[in-house]
């Protein structure tokens, strides 16, 4: 009788009944056995070899960052001492000189730091343009952890050659995914011109958790069809917060970003979405030059504040834009939507200096929403815009309450507006029923209406030259 094990490779042999085993057989079997028993420790050995992580420490095992990873196998951790290490341009700052080159990682590993106050990685750049770090791979996942990143442009080989904004701290390429926790970017000195922060390109995805940014030109900047997210962050004195240009998806939890108004620079902005998708809870964007800017893209806002910027607080173009529980105050203007659409439910627009929402072309539904003490106007719609008003608070605009200028068309219900300097102006008349009849009497053009149009418009049924007390 013979039973196989495993297909051909090995046989076991049983004699029949009366039949002695030769020592042919017996040699056989025992060759075959010695086989499988080695196939099997190599097995066993493989499994344990993939299943171990080896620590490498600079500089007491290399003296380079970059001979630490080459020499790593995937998975390994990478220690960084205390001191200061070097990449880019040689520097006899610090204890240590751990590197001179770019680094390059293109294999799963962990480079970890003893904390962001114990360990330092300082970078320079010997040619322009170029990252300090460049993480690249289609299935390799690197964590950067406890470490302060810290560019000094005082220590480029060349630094006139270095052209504003050229080059990133780290850059992702490929499908890598990539975690940062406890990480602190900045840049030595006071000019933000030199370093991005963290680029993500390609269809990468990276973790960004618990990151403090200052001081470079852009923190953060997606591309290709990256993906991001990022939690418990904070940027700070930068030229562009966050640019998202990526087809793929941003989200941001606990963000913080503040400071980004730079004079003489362009446009710096809190957050700029350009493209793909973004999703931000629980941020705060202030003391930029624009807040959030959106175009072309999908936006959704839950309980973000947006303040004290010193141009708008959102801008979208051609997007859509969903909001909830959000503060928009004290910025110059509130919310600027040209084209696309706008939703804003439980939202407090206030204090700003020129409109608080204003639909240019666009579309606007605006519930439970309370729009409070800004400049020209609480609301205002010009061209083809069309906006439904439901169960809002209206008051105390230094200027019209409701504005619904050309085609522009306003429609709602269970509002109060009342308190502004001029309540209505074109709107419909089943938007607003007065409480108290409004006064139509003479206009004096242009004295009090710059236009014939805006005088018609006052007189016209639902246009109210008076302040009075109005719900719809």
């Amino acid at each position: 009788m013979e039973r196989v094990l495993h297909g051909d490779f090995c046989r076991v042999y049983t004699p029949f009944k009366g039949e002695d085993m030769t020592g042919e057989m017996l040699s056989a079997l025992l060759v075959r056995l010695i086989a499988l028993c080695s196939l099997l420790c190599l097995f066993v050995a493989s499994v344990c070899f993939l299943g171990h992580s080896a620590t490498i420490s600079v500089p007491r095992d290399y003296p380079t960052i970059q001979a630490a990873i080459d020499a790593a196998s995937p998975g390994d951790v990478i220690l960084l001492g205390e001191g200061v290490g070097v990449t880019g341009a040689r520097t006899n700052r610090g204890d240590y000189c751990w590197g001179t080159d770019t680094l390059h990682i293109r294999k799963s590993l962990t480079l970890r730091g003893k904390g962001i106050s114990r360990s330092v990685l300082w970078g320079g750049l010997k040619v322009s343009g170029y990252p300090y770090i460049i993480i690249e791979g289609d299935s390799i996942n690197v964590i950067i952890e406890d470490v302060f990143l810290l560019c000094d442009p005082s220590i480029f080989s060349h630094p006139e050659n270095f052209m504003w904004g050229g080059g990133a701290w780290i850059r992702i390429k490929g499908a890598a995914h990539v975690e940062f926790h406890n990480v602190r970017i900045t840049n030595y000195g006071n000019d933000t011109r030199y370093a991005e922060g963290i680029q993500a390109t390609g269809a990468s995805h990276v973790e960004i958790t618990s990151v403090d940014f200052s001081l470079v030109s852009d923190a953060v900047e997606g591309y290709g069809e990256s993906n991001l997210s990022m939690k418990d962050c904070t940027i700070s004195a930068t030229y562009w917060g966050i640019t998202w240009a990526s087809s793929g998806v941003l989200e941001a939890l606990n963000v913080s970003i503040e400071g980004n108004a730079i004079p003489d620079r362009v446009s710096p902005t809190g957050v700029s979405i350009r493209s793909g998708r973004a999703v931000m809870e629980d941020c705060d964007i202030s003391s930029c030059n624009e807040g959030i800017p959106v175009s072309f893209s999908e936006c959704t806002l839950k309980n973000v504040v947006v303040h004290s910027n010193t141009g708008t607080g959102i801008r979208s173009q051609d997007s859509s834009l969903e909001m909830s529980d959000c503060e928009i105050r004290d910025n110059e203007a509130g919310i600027i939507c040209s084209r696309g659409r706008v939703e804003a439910e439980n939202c407090t627009i206030e204090n700003n200096e020129e409109d608080g929402v204003s639909l240019r072309s666009a579309e606007g539904v605006i519930s439970n929403c309370r729009i409070l003490g800004n400049g020209p106007a609480g609301i205002s719609l010009d061209g083809t815009a069309r906006a439904i008003i439901t169960d809002s608070t209206v008051k105390n605009n230094d200027g019209w309450g409701i504005a619904a200028r050309g085609s522009a068309v306003a429609v709602g219900w269970r509002n109060t507006v009342t308190g502004n300097q001029r309540d209505l102006f074109g709107v419909s008349d089943w938007l607003v029923k007065p409480e108290q009849p409004a006064d139509k009497q003479e206009i004096s053009v242009p004295r009090e209406m710059t236009t014939i149009e805006e005088a018609l418009f006052m007189l016209a049924v639902g246009g109210h030259r008076s302040r009075g007390s109005y719900r719809s």
